[in-house]
């Protein structure tokens, strides 16, 4: 399993149409070899990182080549938060 894991900063007072927004993407890719996601933020300082979790490289790759992908961080670049850096690692341990 592999993940890719974006630093971002969130802009707090659009915290809530985040909250709302940002789940309605994931879901998409699901049937794309999507396995898990996660945004965590920090409330006070706006930090944050968007994590999401993929069966292998092939589909997490073909995840940003997806128009909905693009679509999302579109929508959500635009007011809800700025993106600073993605990394992509392996997921070397999962609690069971």
């Amino acid at each position: 399993m592999l993940a890719r894991v974006r630093t971002i900063t969130v802009d707090l007072k659009n915290l809530d149409g985040l909250k709302e927004e940002w789940p309605r993407y994931p879901v998409t890719l699901k049937d794309k070899g999507l396995k898990d996601a996660f945004l965590v933020v920090d409330k006070k300082t706006g930090k944050g990182y968007s994590m999401t979790f993929w069966e292998n490289e092939k589909a997490m790759k073909a995840s940003e080549a997806d128009p909905e992908f693009k679509k999302a961080y579109q929508i959500l670049g635009g007011g809800f938060f700025e993106q600073h850096a993605c990394e992509y690692l392996d997921v070397i341990c999962k609690l069971r």
